[in-house]
């Protein structure tokens, strides 16, 4: 777990979207701040700017309509984080957004870089919930698959074991 701001931070992506602080859950009371977040960490501390986070959050909306909601959207989110000490990995510029991705730990992250720890918690589901982030599964479907043909990237004979146990079992990966 990374530590921030005298905290441990753990952002799950697998799955469902979820953010952890000393190993509780973050509740949001907004469904819209949480699926920004969820935008800005699958960014992986790149800026988003206001008009491409309107698109993804509130496509159906006129232009001007969904940078207004962003704005609330995004005052929500600083306080729902700041409410939990983490408000420090928000990054926001004039006209976009962004997290400090090391202020972090993410299991995506830790997936991409190949950690033997990560690897065998990807089930084939990434950001379940959110439609954009459907287009990153098959690439981490296509990485999980180069992880099981060859121990690489640090994996260890028994992970890679476990890897190719699951993918004989069938029915989780997709």
């Amino acid at each position: 777990m990374s530590q921030r701001e005298g905290q441990n931070i753990f952002i799950k992506t697998f799955g469902g979207f979820d953010v952890f602080v000393d190993g509780k859950q973050v509740h949001f009371s907004s469904e819209k701040a949480k699926e920004m977040l969820a935008v800005l960490v699958d960014k992986r501390g790149s800026s988003v700017s206001l008009s491409q986070m309107a698109w993804l959050l509130y496509e159906q909306s006129p232009e001007q309509t969904a940078k207004n909601n962003l704005r609330v959207i995004y005052y929500r989110l600083k306080k729902i984080l700041e409410n939990n000490g983490i408000g420090g990995m928000l990054i926001k510029k004039r006209g976009s957004f962004a997290v400090d991705a090391s202020s972090f730990i993410c299991d995506v992250y830790e997936f991409v870089e190949g950690n033997p720890d990560y690897v065998p918690l990807f089930l084939g589901n990434y950001m379940s919930g959110y439609e954009w982030g459907q287009e990153v599964v098959p690439y981490l479907n296509n990485l999980y698959c180069q992880y099981c043909e060859t121990p690489m990237n640090g994996l260890s004979d028994q992970v890679h074991e476990t890897i190719l146990s699951q993918g004989k079992k069938g029915g989780k990966r997709k």
